[in-house]
């Protein structure tokens, strides 16, 4: 399941790409506020999008910045 994401602040992209592939997620860029999520292994579309949003809110807590996930 891939998961696209829109940042707020597209400086963080970096950032945001270290994390969750320290988190053994496929991480690619396509746009400068807009990166392209993988999961590292198969779960079903709600379980990954459970674990994503778990990832997203860490990452939120921690930054000043939001991310939207984008249909």
């Amino acid at each position: 399941m891939n998961v696209m994401l829109r940042l707020s602040d597209a400086g963080e992209r970096g950032a945001l790409r270290a994390f969750l592939e320290k988190r053994e997620c496929r991480v690619e860029e396509i746009a400068p506020d807009l990166l392209r999520v993988g999961l590292p292994h198969e779960l079903h579309d709600q379980q990954a999008r459970l674990e994503v949003d778990l990832y997203l809110r860490v990452w939120e807590s921690l930054h000043d910045s939001r991310i939207e996930i984008v249909p």
